[in-house]
């Protein structure tokens, strides 16, 4: 996953290109593990990073559509990094940020249960949303069969009504 970042300080690294010279303000593209080492260095600083005032602006927006909300690729990522920067930065907004970011995955995943039956509908899941989708859409259907089965009155009795099998005991341990 790429991120956009801007580069802090003049410096020289390989990042796996081969040696390259970064300079002070220059904008560039890199991977997410690339932008986390030189982020933690001091060396580049995401361009759009996720703070308080952005993800409280995702819940706001979350709230008001019925459907997902369309995320960036690897928004998961960007935010648990920005919430475990802050927090070994000792900036007080890293709770905020963290409680910030449970209410808005607690709003995600309501969305998420109910569409479980219906993962084509789920339009604007993540690679993360979609693991979820496919684990509770096999749990609902695997829920339905064993309910069908159990609902299914007569079938081992020979078809015979209630009113038939009023002077038989019933089983109650039997599923």
């Amino acid at each position: 996953m790429k991120v956009h970042c801007t580069v802090r300080k003049d410096f020289e690294a390989d990042l796996g290109g081969g040696p390259s010279s970064w300079r002070e303000g220059e904008r560039v593209e890199l991977e997410h593990w690339q932008m986390r080492v030189l982020r933690r260095h001091g060396l580049a600083e995401p361009l759009n990073p996720l703070g308080l005032a952005a993800v409280r602006k995702l819940l706001l927006l979350e709230g008001k559509q019925p459907g997902l909300q369309p995320l960036p690729q690897g928004f998961y990522a960007l935010l648990a990094e920005e919430i475990e920067y802050r927090r070994e930065r000792g900036e007080e907004e890293a709770e905020e940020l963290r409680r910030a970011a449970e209410d808005f995955l607690e709003l995600r995943l309501q969305k998420l249960v109910r569409l479980a039956p219906f993962p084509s509908q789920a339009k604007g899941a993540l690679p993360e949303e979609r693991v979820l989708l496919e684990e509770l859409g096999r749990g609902i259907e695997e829920w339905r069969k064993w309910m069908s089965k159990r609902l299914k009155v007569g079938e081992n009795e020979g078809r015979r009504t209630l009113r038939e099998l009023d002077g038989e005991k019933p089983d109650l341990q039997e599923p």
